[in-house]
Order: C-alpha cells, then sequence, then structure tokens
C-alpha cells in the first residue's frame, strides 16, 4: 500500500495544525462492510460555502469575511515530497476555485491522466479492494495561494461537535466504481517516546467521478489510535476554514 501514506497523511495534517483529539464514544471500528453514500457525480461543486477562521486552538473560529486570490492551488500526490501546484496542472479543463467576501465557490472536473494513482495499491495488509485496475485522484489537502513552499494561505474543510471530537473530509475521484474495506494497522516504532500503533479502518464505497470520504479519529490509549475512512457527505458540522501558513 506504498501510496496510502500520501492519500491519506491524517496524521501529519492534523500535526500541522496542532488538533488535539478526544475519544468519541460508539465508533465501529470493525472494518467490515463498505461506506455510505458520498458520490458527488462528474465535477466537484461547492457554490458559496461560508469559511471560518480557524483558532489557534485549532478549532472552527469567527466567520471569515476576506478575499484570497489565486486559491487555485492544491498537492501533487504523484511525487514524495507532496508539492503545491496550481490546479490547472491537475485537473483538466478549467478547473476554479474562489473565495470572495467569505464564500467558496469549487468547480472541478476530471482529473489528468498524469494525475491519477494506482488504485491497487491499497490491496493486502488487511485491506482489499473490489476492483482491480481502478485509478485515484486524491484531493485532500484543501486549496492553497500559491505553490511550493510560497503558499501562505491554506482552506481545507474539517469537523468539530459537540463532543470536542475532530476529523476532516476528503475529496477523491476514481475512474471506476471501486470498494476499499479492511483495516490497515502501522506501528512506528521511531517515535521518541517508544511504538505508536495507528489502525487505519477503510469503509469506502467509490463511485464512478468525484466522492467525499470522511475522517475521523478514535484516540485508543496513549499510544493507539484509529482513523475510520468512509465514504459519506459532509454534514452541517463540516466546515470550511481557513489558516496562515506562515
Amino acid at each position: 500500500m506504498k501510496n496510502c501514506t500520501k492519500l491519506f497523511g491524517t496524521i501529519a495534517l492534523m500535526a500541522i495544525i496542532g488538533f488535539s483529539f478526544t475519544a468519541c464514544g460508539g465508533g465501529d471500528d470493525d472494518g467490515g462492510g463498505g461506506g455510505g453514500d458520498g458520490s458527488l457525480g462528474a465535477t466537484l461543486t461547492i457554490t458559496n460555502a461560508q469559511v471560518y477562521n480557524l483558532t489557534d486552538e485549532g478549532k472552527v473560529g469567527t466567520p471569515y469575511n476576506g478575499t484570497i486570490e489565486n486559491l487555485n492551488h492544491t498537492r501533487d500526490f504523484t511525487i514524495d515530497k507532496v508539492p503545491i501546484k496550481p490546479l490547472g496542472d491537475l485537473i483538466s479543463g478549467s478547473p476554479s476555485v474562489t473565495l470572495i467576501s467569505g464564500k467558496l465557490s469549487i468547480s472541478l472536473g476530471t482529473p489528468k491522466s498524469t494525475a491519477l494513482m494506482d488504485g491497487d495499491d491499497f490491496a493486502g495488509e488487511g485491506v482489499t479492494i473490489s476492483t482491480s485496475g481502478a485509478k485515484y485522484f486524491a484531493l485532500d489537502w484543501g486549496f492553497y495561494d500559491g505553490t511550493g513552499d510560497s503558499a501562505s494561505n491554506w482552506v481545507f474543510q474539517m469537523m468539530e461537535n459537540s463532543k470536542n471530537h475532530y476529523g476532516a473530509v476528503y475529496y477523491i475521484y476514481v475512474d471506476k466504481n471501486i470498494k476499499i474495506t479492511g483495516t490497515f494497522v502501522d506501528v512506528d516504532e521511531e517515535d521518541d517516546d517508544g511504538e505508536y500503533t495507528t489502525k487505519t479502518v477503510y469503509k469506502m464505497d467509490l463511485k464512478t467521478g468525484w466522492n467525499s470520504v470522511i475522517v475521523e479519529e478514535t484516540a485508543t490509549g496513549k499510544d493507539s489510535s484509529t482513523f475510520t475512512m468512509k465514504t459519506a457527505k459532509p454534514t452541517a458540522n463540516h466546515k470550511w476554514v481557513i489558516t496562515d501558513m506562515e
């Protein structure tokens, strides 16, 4: 599963923005079955979504009312260093992301063949896939206003609910239907405090075109945690937020 660390860099993402997680009871982490309905069709379209400021504690803050120019860059997961690139390098047609007076609008069509990755890389180590040969594109770290190390603003979609529990929304394009199910266990033996075990539970029923994938984390102990990745539609608890990368 060599590409999984590129696609699902959840732990790194959460560390970057300083999230602190708490256990969320009632979770299902057995890996059985596929996810819910996250299918969005051939085009990823979001219109006038309110953006919020991200607080220093990593929480949803006050509504953002500014305008950001050139918010049309994202990560390229086909490259090990995962650089920030213009959307036009990765998406065909005329991809567009605008943030005007605090309102975010997105229109993305089909990813270019050079931006697609091999879905077969998910198979093995406790994870099964339903369809061999599927290709995917991962838009899971949101949008930036510049390339490389020059980006100063980052807009992404996260979840915060009354339990002070956090998660994120990933958007994934696939060129054919594919189900990814099972549990992948990773033991980091190089952690400064000793071993740290991370379980990633996949419950993804991806349909041809764009899909939304919800990720949530459950702290299962001082040295372990479980991430659940499942196809589903975002709810009112999932907010677009903006943070300064500088």
